[in-house]
């Protein structure tokens, strides 16, 4: 336990040096999702095709797909006038973790992150 604690403690102090100090937010996922200056992450009980399927579709409802390559799993796009980036990691054949960010220019958008990751979330419901 004092482990976990220390390490948790060790990541805080590593992220806000680089002046984005993540935030929990909600219980929209199992432990809610981390909210950064620029980005939406959390992991999500879905297979990776399900995950992905999702997120293509969000982009592609939302805005317009830019780029994608499944098989790395990066897809990115325009939202909002928002440069978006998706990315899709498997932890297991049954979690991924999900990974939105968004910017403008080069400011970054949580707020967009988050709108496009809570679309993607509620498509794996």
């Amino acid at each position: 336990m004092q482990q976990i604690v220390r390490l948790s403690m060790i990541v805080l102090l590593g992220i806000s040096l680089y002046g984005c100090i993540p935030l929990v937010v909600g219980g929209a996922v199992a432990g809610g999702y981390v909210a950064s200056n620029d980005a939406a992450d959390a992991l999500v009980e879905s297979g990776y095709p399900s995950a992905w399927n999702a997120a293509y579709t969000t982009i592609n409802e939302l805005g317009k797909v830019t780029y994608f390559r499944e098989s790395s799993g990066v897809l990115k796009g325009l939202v909002d006038n928002h440069s978006v980036k998706v990315r899709i990691i498997s932890i297991t054949a049954a979690t991924q973790r999900i990974v939105v960010s968004a910017r403008r220019s080069i400011a970054p958008a949580p707020k967009t992150a988050q709108k496009v990751f809570l679309a993607i979330f509620q498509k794996l419901k």
